[in-house]
């Protein structure tokens, strides 16, 4: 396994992180909160701390399967992007202008929608 970036966020800039949500009032109890599998998550050394922290407000952690796009926005914003990559790529240009013309064909509309559509998953 790699090294982690210099700068990426620790387990502890985690619990920092939930902490403020807590306080702030943004998690409050009854709530469900949604994380990806990424090990600052779930690391050993704050797990006792998270678990604890979260159960006194009573808020729930989930973890997210190891890959769903269905539930995961950037997905949908990237494939959109892709899709129009395909049908539009004719090597005129860079390939990085293409990219950047791709990604500037989605609209906010798109992106609210692509959020409505992950949060409103039935299962």
């Amino acid at each position: 396994m790699s090294a982690p970036r210099a700068d990426s966020n620790t387990a502890v800039d985690f619990l920092t992180f939930v902490l403020e949500l807590l306080r702030s009032g943004f998690l409050s109890p009854g709530d469900i909160f949604v994380v990806d599998n990424s090990s600052v998550h779930y690391a050993e050394s704050i797990r006792e701390e998270i678990d604890d922290l979260l159960e006194s407000y009573s808020v729930r952690m989930y973890f997210l399967p190891a890959y769903c796009p269905e539930l995961n926005p950037c997905e949908l914003v990237f494939a959109q992007a892709k899709y129009y990559l395909r049908r539009h790529r004719n090597g005129d240009l860079p390939f990085v202008f293409d990219i950047a013309l791709a990604f500037s064909q989605i609209s906010s509309l798109n992106i609210t929608h692509y959020y409505d559509r992950c949060l409103n998953l039935s299962f």
